[in-house]
């Protein structure tokens, strides 16, 4: 692997939750109705983009819960720069989430 591959996965990669690497990519890449993983397994689903400056945008989510179980429906806002890496992941038919950034 050359030095930019390596440059190049190090940028588009999270961690979520205690020493689990998981595959990114940039927040500028988003779009309405994608699912989010943050740390330890907690899902939101974007409701809206807003943006805010060059650099930043405005996401609004609502909260899934832990595993996309037991949401509360909550809607909230919070500020990324489009080049934070984000984990996107999408439902399987039996109810999980998987990582959307990879192909399996």
């Amino acid at each position: 692997m050359d030095n930019k591959e390596t440059t190049t996965m190090k940028r588009y990669t999270s961690r979520i939750a205690v020493g689990t690497m998981i595959a990114g990519q940039a927040a500028a890449d988003l779009k309405v109705g994608d699912f989010l993983m943050w740390n330890y397994g907690y899902i939101t689903e974007i409701v809206a983009i807003t943006p805010k400056g060059k650099t930043q945008m405005i996401v609004t989510e609502r909260d899934l819960g832990m595993g996309g179980k037991k949401p509360s429906g909550k809607d909230y806002s919070r500020t990324l720069k489009r080049s934070t890496t984000v984990v996107r992941v999408e439902p399987t038919e039996r109810g999980h989430f998987r990582n959307a950034n990879i192909s399996l």
